[in-house]
């Protein structure tokens, strides 16, 4: 495999990182992984070609790349890690490969230049915080294989007017657990453990949302959702 070792460190076929001047950056043929932060907190790219046969981008891979304009994630990726474009903030589209399953945490949280997202048939989850603080990002359309959406996926995006909800969505929002050590008041052990849940909403901050498409009879209404009161709720 050929590659310029002043610019990528690569060991058995993953991309650990990446060490060049920027710009337009093409990860050469043959890795098959982009490691855990291998871009993290580069500054100085804008544009990045990754190659076919990369099946996996790990967490935190372009964590905070803010130049980044520009990104082609090939057919055959079936995994993009937690964190792994949070930050970029000069990113304004996405078209996320099919094979991909799910949209996991913090995936693009914080690309405020991000306007557009493609999201293919067979992702069917999509994370929390997967788009949070997308201020930028004014509409998306979810297919119809998605089944679960947790909390704050969409938080405090706030140009989003529409999002329709597909009928194939099953559960949303997730409860958050509070472990709490209750100590004896004699001895000072912990000896007991008590478990506070509240369910948080998956548009919260989401100010400038007007229209919100639900099937009829879905079991979360407004409230639960985090929809803001002047937003029109639409059951289709």
């Amino acid at each position: 495999m050929a590659f310029n070792a002043d610019e990528f460190e690569i060991c058995d076929a993953t991309l650990v990182k990446y060490k060049g001047a920027g710009g337009d950056v093409v990860i050469p043929d043959g890795v098959a992984k982009i490691g855990f932060g291998a871009f993290e907190h580069c500054e100085s790219p804008e544009s990045i070609i990754i190659p076919e046969g990369v099946t996996e981008i790990e967490p935190n891979a372009f964590f905070c790349c803010k130049k980044l304009s520009s990104i082609v994630i090939p057919v055959g990726v079936k995994r993009i890690g937690w964190y792994a474009f949070w930050g970029c903030e000069a990113l304004t589209s996405v078209i996320i490969p099919v094979g991909v399953t799910e949209i996991e945490g913090g995936t693009f949280e914080s690309c405020t230049g991000l306007t557009s997202i493609a999201i293919p048939e067979g992702v069917t989850k999509i994370w929390g915080g997967a788009f949070s603080r997308c201020e930028n990002l004014t509409s998306i359309v979810l297919p119809e294989s998605v089944t679960h959406i947790e909390s704050d996926a969409f938080a405090h995006c706030k140009s989003l007017t529409q999002i329709t909800i597909p009928y194939s969505v099953k559960e949303i929002g997730h409860v958050d657990v509070n472990w709490e050590v209750v100590y004896d008041s004699d001895t000072g052990a912990p000896h007991q453990l008590q478990v506070n849940t509240e369910r948080r909403a998956i548009f919260e901050g989401d100010a400038s949302l007007t229209t919100v498409r639900l099937p009829k009879g879905f079991k979360y209404g407004r409230e639960e959702l985090g929809i803001p009161e002047g937003a029109e709720v639409v059951y289709y």
